[in-house]
């Protein structure tokens, strides 16, 4: 079982497209796959999902949710239950999950910085954009980016995230109000999804402000903006490796094998 936000953001879309096409794959070895998807960003949902499981019919489940003491211990109930739970993009630590299945969220932060410093021309402030102030991944990502920055690039100041819950909307709706406060923005590091909406405001209002964009996933929408130089570096991660590590690591669990 893969529990996931119910949310049209290109990088969920595309681990849905590999969920439901290793499912097709392994069939003849008796795996079945399901989704489950839950409103983002929301622990109390995902603590019901992971709580509604039966361990009679789910064996396993990766989880893609922020880290809250709801969410943990829903984990720890269920791995009470016999369920094995690997965390997925987003770690819980603190629920006892039996794997972990992501990348190193520390370090992609510390890679925005170095690329955020070494391609800006000007001093100036930074924005990062982030998802959720509830969700680890960001945490981390904001944590390595602010510890590079303030060692190796201090003339460019990083102001205070904004919270875009990975909507489009919503982040457009909110960049003019950034633009208008801090008018010396040189950089932008978009650490969660939502990019679309970024895209589309820099490609309409801000043709003619030199800034640095450094995103998160390769995505239609975000290679064509690589392409087109509205964004300059993007940070990805492998949503088949991803569904297929998630699946193999909880295979094991479950056969009881390293």
């Amino acid at each position: 079982m893969f529990i996931l936000p119910k949310t049209s953001n290109e990088f969920v879309r595309a681990l849905e497209h590999q969920v439901a096409e290793q499912g097709a794959k392994l069939l003849h070895e008796r795996i079945t796959l399901n989704k489950l998807q839950v409103p983002p960003f929301d622990p109390q949902a995902i603590a019901d999902a992971l709580d509604g499981l039966d361990p009679a019919r789910v064996d396993g489940v990766a989880v893609f949710g922020p880290e809250t003491p709801a969410v943990r211990d829903a984990v720890v109930r269920a791995r009470a239950r016999g369920i094995g739970v690997a965390a997925l993009v987003s770690d819980l630590p603190s629920s006892g999950r039996d794997h972990f299945v992501g990348i190193d969220n520390v370090a992609a932060g510390r890679t925005a910085a170095q690329l955020m410093g070494r391609f800006a021309k000007r001093s100036g402030r930074v924005l990062v954009i982030t998802g959720s102030r509830l969700a680890r991944d960001h945490l981390e990502r904001r944590k390595g980016f602010d510890t590079v920055m303030a060692e190796r690039f201090s003339d460019l100041s990083v102001v205070a995230s904004v919270e875009g819950r990975d909507d489009p909307d919503l982040i457009r709706e909110m960049l003019p109000g950034v633009f208008e406060a801090y008018p010396d923005l040189c950089g932008i590091y978009s650490s969660a999804a939502g990019n679309p909406g970024l895209i589309s405001f820099l490609s309409e209002s801000c043709a003619h402000r030199v800034l640095v964009v450094i995103a998160h996933e390769l995505t239609p929408s975000s290679r064509a903006a690589r392409e087109d130089g509205v964004v300059d570096a993007i940070i990805s991660q492998d949503t088949g490796h991803l569904v297929r590590a998630a699946i193999r690591r909880l295979k094991a669990t479950t056969d009881r094998l390293p």
